[in-house]
């Protein structure tokens, strides 16, 4: 129940990061609305996440693995238009494969946050990877699209990449 918990404040938190209003249902689900989007997001065990989203006067839904949620949401939430959007299958960018890349990044963020300890929002680019802070998450996205989003807490992040 922590994993799922976790995982949907992840969720939520990109939410909000899109511009997104978000709601927490009782049964470990989400709505995200904005102009475009009406999305609800509902934790069916830590390893599968069912979104039911708008397109064209339907509702489409699919069942995603924990694995690709972060990146399908994402790209859902940052949609211009009612769009379908297509599963991506592929590698997670995990931090320990990463580390002498990312660590940098980790620690500018880091250094900010103790700087102004109200700091909401923070994105670095790097050679490679983009790294979005947000409100104690950290939003990893590869600027060549070859690696899945993949979203960590802050302080987690620093633990993994040290």
């Amino acid at each position: 129940m922590l994993i799922e918990n976790e995982l949907l404040n992840n969720l939520i938190l990109i939410g909000q990061l899109r511009g997104h209003r978000t709601a927490k249902m009782l049964d470990i689900s989400a709505e995200f609305i904005n102009e475009i989007n009406k999305i609800t997001v509902k934790i069916m065990n830590d390893k599968q996440v069912q979104i039911a989203y708008n397109f064209s006067n339907q509702t489409i839904i699919e069942t995603v693995s924990g694995n690709f949620v972060y990146e399908f949401l994402d790209d859902l939430l940052q949609r211009r238009n009612q769009l379908q959007i297509t599963l991506k299958y592929g590698t997670l960018i995990e931090l320990n494969n990463w580390q002498e890349l990312l660590q940098p990044g980790l620690l500018k963020i880091q250094e900010e946050k103790n700087y102004d300890q109200y700091l909401k929002h923070l994105k670095l680019t790097l050679d490679r990877f983009s790294l979005e802070y947000f409100d104690g998450i950290v939003v990893l996205k590869d600027e060549k699209k070859e690696l899945l989003t993949n979203v960590f807490r802050l302080r987690n992040a620093l633990q993994q990449s040290l």
